[in-house]
């Protein structure tokens, strides 16, 4: 099958860059991928302006070995050419923008990794000055809604908003075919966009302990959570001086962008409060803090500062690394575009206890309550209230947010003071990814989602969708001439 795939890709500091290569690595053999990204890809990948010369494009040699192209030699690509499938991985971020206009024009396959884009649809329409059709597409997205909201957010008064309307029907009437990556949100999305059709692939990701050092093959350990993992020579080859992972005490971590999603302020108190039971505890931020975030206020508000270390952006190997060397690993992101996190799951491949909210996208693993540590999530039905399910299932511990900070506090207190349970949760985590989420697994679930994608019709535009998404193929040309009196309709 010949494939377009559109996504971000290294150098951008996406988890979506890095889980499309991983996909990739499973698909070169069996279809001819081209590539095609934003400007800034391109030109780190030493291409300029123009992508050829005369009537033909030129690739350059991507990640992979694959063809890599500008977005915009795609129209003249898929004309002379066209592609079985085109693949649009989604996100809600600024990578994502340049993707838009393609997927509205060329329907395809959307591997929908949040599902909420409002975020980045507002900032791509509202950074050109399109008021108005960032105000047309929100009555289009949601059309029960006051229109009037949409003014709060070209006002700038942005944040709630975002993720109480997520603006998802724009791409969901215009894919071929949507895959998501857990069956809640699958079920969801279909009672909600009944005509769009919707599966589930499973999200997979690498193996921390057969990657970089390859401390298995030396024998470091029987099983991925027998403490850090690190020896003296793998903590000091792998990072930098100022960014090794620390070999002693018990190590707190969290991993991905430093924002207040993460609900690091939680952490950093829940840590506060209990750090004079554990001697030598210490947070482990791994990952750049985010532009708006003023991280170091919040620990200096906590008096943390003596326990809390930045790592900065790290490339894979330094991740796995750092995943080895957690004892204990948080991933509290909320508020939620309901996206399953590869960060956690990362931390499950690594054999790690984690501490993640009661959510969507955990409602179908088996998880701890640290109010009484029973086992949630297991089974529905009556007996479960009289023969309770064994807590030596559980996968990790999950928070009700409507009891965050008791919750984070008591479950940190727990974990950081007993091994066993430590040991327990970290066996029960491999064990779950290696059952649901590796790349071998997400890499059959891909060729399924790519034979069932190119089967589906091409879907038309609804009739109430705005006329800037659907413009006449002549019109922006006329706009163009008309203040000089040329007439280009040469059939008129």
């Amino acid at each position: 099958m010949r494939l377009a795939w559109f996504s971000p890709l290294p150098p951008v500091h996406s988890g979506i860059a890095a889980y499309s290569l991983d996909v990739l690595q499973g698909l070169t053999g069996r279809h001819a991928v081209d590539l095609y990204v934003e400007d800034r890809v391109w030109q780190a990948a030493g291409g300029h302006l123009h992508a050829g010369r005369g009537p033909e494009t030129a690739a350059l040699p991507g990640p992979l070995g694959l063809p890599l192209f500008r977005a915009y030699d795609f129209p003249v690509a898929h004309t002379r050419h066209p592609y079985d499938l085109v693949v649009y991985q989604m996100g809600n971020a600024a990578c994502h923008r340049y993707q838009w206009p393609y997927l509205l024009r060329w329907p395809g396959l959307v591997v929908l990794h949040d599902a909420a884009l409002h975020h980045a649809r507002a900032h791509a329409l509202l950074a050109d000055g399109r008021d108005d059709e960032y105000r047309d597409e929100f009555r289009f997205n949601h059309p029960g809604v006051d229109p009037r909201v949409a003014d709060f957010v070209v006002a700038g008064l942005q944040g709630s908003p975002y993720y109480l309307w997520p603006m998802l029907r724009t791409v969901m009437c215009r894919a071929r075919g949507v895959v998501v990556h857990g069956d809640p949100l699958r079920r969801a999305l279909a009672e909600e966009f009944p005509d769009t059709p919707i599966r589930t692939v499973s999200m997979g990701v690498p193996d921390p302990w057969e990657e970089g050092s390859g401390l298995r093959a030396q024998g470091s350990e029987s099983r991925p959570n027998g403490g850090s993992g690190l020896t003296a020579q793998d903590s000091g080859s792998v990072l930098p001086a100022d960014r090794r992972p620390p070999t002693a005490g018990i190590v707190v971590s969290a991993f991905g962008v430093i924002t207040p999603e993460k609900r690091i302020l939680t952490i950093l108190r829940a840590l506060q409060a209990i750090r004079a039971e554990v001697p030598g505890v210490r947070l482990r931020l791994v990952g750049e803090i985010g532009e708006h975030y003023a991280l170091w206020q919040d620990v200096a508000a906590t008096g943390t500062r003596d326990i809390v270390e930045v790592t900065g952006y790290v490339d894979d190997e330094q991740l796995a690394a750092e995943l080895r060397a957690a004892d204990v690993c948080l991933c509290l992101r909320w508020p939620t575009a309901r996206e399953t996190s590869a960060s956690w799951l990362r931390c499950l491949a690594a054999g790690k206890p984690t501490i993640v909210p009661d959510q969507v996208s955990t409602v179908d693993v088996p998880t701890l309550d640290p109010r009484h540590w029973l086992l949630k999530h297991d089974r529905t039905d009556a007996g479960a209230v009289f023969q309770p399910p064994p807590v030596t299932r559980a996968v990790a511990v999950s928070i009700d947010l409507h009891d965050e900070d008791a919750m984070v506090r008591q479950a940190l207190r727990r974990l950081v003071a007993d091994a066993a349970l430590r040991d327990q949760l970290g066996h029960n985590a491999r064990a779950w990814w290696e059952a649901h989420h590796t790349l071998p697994r997400m890499h059959r679930d891909y060729e399924a989602a790519l034979a069932w994608g190119a089967a589906q019709s091409e879907p038309g535009w609804p009739e109430d969708a705005p006329a800037h998404l659907r413009p006449s193929p002549s019109g922006w040309a006329r706009d163009l001439t008309a203040p000089f009196g040329v007439e280009v309709d040469i059939l008129a």
